[in-house]
C-alpha cells in the first residue's frame, strides 16, 4: 500500500468519523433538572431494585433517538461515503498514469540499448553522434555506446570521441571523456595519462587529469607520482597539461600512506618554495601522520625550505585541531608566514573554544600569534555564541 492510498484511507475514516460525532450531538436526550442530578459516592456500587425508588435518588431512562436526530445522522454518513468514494476515484487517476509514464521511459531505455549496441558496432563514430542527438536521453545513449566501444579499445574510443573538443554537445564531453579515462585507467593508467596531455587546452582537463593519477595511485602510487614528476617537467617548460596542486597533494599522500621513505623524496625532488613542492609536501604530512607522527614531525621540523613547512604545518593543523587542539595551535604558531600563521591560529582557537573554553582561553591569552584586539573579538564571540546556545560563559 502507497502513501498516498494511506492518506485516502485516513482521510475516509476522518469524514465518517465526523458524521458519527454530528450524529451524537443531535441525539435526544432529556435535559436533567437540577433535581434530577445524581451525586453517587464511591462506596455506592449497587442500583437500586427494579421499580424502587428513594428520596433525592432517582436513575434517568435512555431516551431513543428521534427520527428526525436519526434521517440527519443517515445523510451524513452517506454524504461522507460518496465523498470518499469521489476522492478515491480522483486519486487514483493519477496513479496508473504515473505507471504509464515509467513503463514508457524503460521501453524508450530498452530500445535505446538495444539501438546503441547496434550502431556501436556498425559504426562508433556515427553511433556517438546518434547518441548525442537523443535529448533527455543522450546520457543514456551515450553510455550503452561507450560500454561497447570501451570493452573493445579504449584507446579507440577516445580517438572516436575526442572531435567533441569543439562544437555542440560541449555539456556530455566532460562526461564521456571523463567515463573513457576512467575505465582506460583501470586498464592501462599511463596510456590514460598520455592521452589527456595530447587534449587542446581547455578548463576540464585538470578535472580529467585528476581522476586519471588519483584512479592510477590507488594500485600503483610509485607509478603516479614518477608520472606526476615527468608531467610537471613538461609544464615547467611550457606545456598547459592543467595540473592542479591538490592532484599533488593528492598522489602524494597515497604514496605516503605505501612508502613514507619514497613520497618525502619524491616531495622534495620538486623545485624548493614552488606550489608543487608544497602541496607534495602536504600531502606527504596528511598520508603519514597516523602512521608515525613523531617521524612527520621530526622531519617538518628539519625541513629548510619555509614555504614547503608552513604547507606541511597547515596540513598538522587541519588533521589536529578536532582530536588534538593543543598540538594544532603549536603547528599554527610554528608556520613562518605570518597572514596564514594568523588565520591558523584563529581558526584552532574557535574550533577549541567550543570544545574547551578554558583551556583555549588560557593558551589564547598567552599566544603571540595574534595581537590583543583579535583576541578580544575570538573570546568575544565564543562568548555571545555559548550564551545563545545555552552553555555558561567561561572567563
Amino acid at each position: 500500500m502507497n502513501t498516498r492510498r494511506i492518506l485516502v484511507l485516513a482521510l475516509c475514516a476522518g469524514i465518517i468519523l465526523i458524521a458519527a460525532l454530528g450524529s451524537y450531538v443531535l441525539w435526544d436526550k432529556p435535559e436533567p433538572a437540577g433535581s434530577d442530578i445524581i451525586t453517587r459516592s464511591p462506596e455506592t456500587k449497587s442500583a437500586p431494585a427494579a421499580g424502587a425508588s428513594s428520596p433525592g435518588q432517582q436513575g434517568t431512562a435512555a431516551t431513543p433517538p428521534s427520527p428526525a436526530a436519526l434521517a440527519l445522522a443517515e445523510a451524513a454518513v452517506a454524504s461522507a461515503k460518496l465523498k470518499a468514494e469521489a476522492f478515491l476515484a480522483t486519486a487514483g487517476r493519477g496513479e496508473p498514469a504515473e505507471d504509464a509514464s515509467l513503463e514508457k521511459d524503460e521501453l524508450r531505455r530498452q530500445e535505446l540499448l538495444a539501438e546503441a549496441g547496434a550502431r556501436a558496432t556498425e559504426d562508433p563514430k556515427a553511433a556517438l553522434a546518434w547518441a548525442l542527438a537523443q535529448g533527455d536521453h543522450a546520457r543514456t545513449a551515450l553510455d550503452a555506446v561507450l560500454d561497447v566501444l570501451l570493452r573493445k579499445d579504449p584507446a579507440a574510443a577516445f580517438q572516436e570521441f575526442r572531435w567533441l573538443q569543439a562544437g555542440d554537445g560541449q555539456d556530455l564531453r566532460g562526461y564521456g571523456l571523463s567515463v573513457i579515462l576512467e575505465r582506460w585507467a583501470d586498464a592501462d593508467p599511463a596510456a590514460a595519462a598520455s592521452a589527456v596531455a595530447t587534449l587542446a587546452p581547455a578548463p576540464g582537463n585538470a578535472h580529467l587529469m585528476a581522476r586519471v593519477l588519483s584512479s592510477w595511485s590507488e594500485k600503483d602510487a610509485r607509478g603516479a607520482a614518477e608520472r606526476l614528476k615527468s608531467l610537471a617537467t613538461e609544464a615547467r617548460s611550457g606545456a598547459d597539461l592543467g595540473l592542479t596542486e591538490a592532484t599533488f597533494a593528492s598522489v602524494a599522500g597515497r604514496l605516503a600512506a605505501q612508502d613514507p621513505a619514497r613520497a618525502t623524496e619524491w616531495a622534495l625532488s620538486f623545485p624548493a618554495g614552488t606550489p608543487e613542492r608544497a602541496s607534495a609536501v602536504a600531502g606527504v604530512v596528511s598520508g603519514w601522520y597516523e602512521k608515525d607522527a613523531k617521524a612527520v614531525s621530526d622531519w617538518l621540523n628539519d625541513m629548510e625550505d619555509s614555504t614547503a613547512h608552513d604547507a606541511g604545518a597547515a596540513a598538522l593543523v587541519r588533521f589536529c585541531q578536532r582530536i588534538a587542539p593543543e598540538v594544532a595551535m603549536q603547528w599554527a604558531e610554528d608556520v613562518s608566514d605570518e597572514k596564514q600563521r594568523r588565520l591558523l591560529t584563529i581558526q584552532v582557537a574557535v574550533n577549541w573554544l567550543t570544545a574547551d573554553p578554558k583551556k583555549a582561553e588560557a593558551w589564547l591569552r598567552k599566544s603571540n600569534a595574534i595581537d590583543a584586539e583579535q583576541k578580544e573579538m575570538i573570546l568575544n564571540s565564543s562568548r555571545l555564541a555559548g550564551s545563545v546556545g545555552g552553555a555558561v560563559p567561561t572567563k
